[in-house]
């Protein structure tokens, strides 16, 4: 009986994957924003993008519920594309809606697990 709680307890917890870590090698604080697809369509309210923000010369790990390989296999072309913003901006529109759909982001990147394991699991921008 012990044993069948066990399992049912670590198969309903959900695991989170933050292997992955950008880099902030610019002079100025970033946000990133992450998505299945070349075009970003779920993002999170103006003020996440601040509070998570990665300073200059700073990393931070990307939390994933799930896995990373397993979302990058149910993505488009099998890649993750990420979205850099700039705080300034951010904070001058608050309104990440707009700031999307006039695509008001610093970069733009694509990349597939093979590139991420090689940078082990590091994106320097």
């Amino acid at each position: 009986m012990i044993f069948f709680i066990t399992i049912v307890i670590i198969n309903s917890c959900d695991m989170v994957d933050d292997r992955l870590a950008i880099i902030n090698n610019h002079n100025k604080p970033i946000a990133v924003a992450f998505s299945r697809d070349s075009i970003l369509t779920n993002f999170n309210l103006w003020q996440f993008y601040i509070n998570s923000k990665i300073e200059p010369g700073t990393s931070k790990n990307i939390d994933l519920r799930g896995t990373w390989p397993n979302y990058l296999k149910s993505s488009v072309n099998q890649k993750v594309y990420f979205f850099f913003f700039d705080t300034d901006t951010i904070l001058k529109y608050k309104d990440m809606d707009f700031i999307v759909r006039n695509k008001i982001y610093v970069s733009k990147m694509s990349i597939s697990e093979s590139e991420l394991i090689n940078s082990k699991w590091k994106i320097e921008y």
